[in-house]
């Protein structure tokens, strides 16, 4: 199963790809949607889960609808790829449960510590912003899916307990 991470922008999209809860490999393409289907073509006939960061609320007005365009795309490639599933991820969710800032930090501090993150991630010195942000927004979403499972099979081996008791 693949997770691939997405910090879309205006400009340019950057994705992080994880094989099986590992990292694969990062790119940073030209925002179009040629460019986004080309990506997604590689996904043909396999199974993943897509997730994309959400907008940072306090941009002007023009921005933020070009950037609810943008994600509407790309969600809408995932789907039409078969994605298993789409996340839509919070910036402040994700900043401060994984690199313990939030949006009290400054956007610096913020850019630091997620080029910071992802170069352990990798093993390798990432200095673009978007492609840390990316390989971040991946690495969460993969950890995120291990909570959920790890969730589902507690529950599960309660209820099979519960199942085995004899009153």
């Amino acid at each position: 199963m693949f997770v691939v991470g997405c910090d879309p922008s205006t400009k340019h999209f950057a994705f992080a790809v994880f094989d099986n809860k590992h990292f694969a490999y990062c790119t940073k393409i030209e925002a179009s949607y040629d460019n986004a289907k080309k990506f997604f073509d590689g996904f043909v006939n396999q199974d993943f889960i897509f997730a994309v960061e959400n907008q940072f609320l306090n941009l002007n007005v023009l921005t933020l609808i070009k950037l609810v365009e943008v994600r509407a795309m790309l969600t809408t490639l995932a789907k039409v790829y078969s994605a298993k599933k789409i996340l839509v991820i919070p910036p402040q969710q994700w900043q401060m449960k994984y690199l313990g800032v939030g949006s009290h930090s400054s956007r610096k501090q913020r850019k630091t510590m997620s080029c910071f993150v992802a170069s352990s991630i990798v093993s390798e010195k990432i200095s673009d912003i978007d492609i840390a942000d990316a390989v971040c927004i991946g690495d969460y979403a993969v950890k995120l899916q291990s909570d959920i499972g790890m969730a589902y099979q507690d529950s599960n081996q309660k209820i099979k307990k519960f199942k085995l008791r004899r009153f």
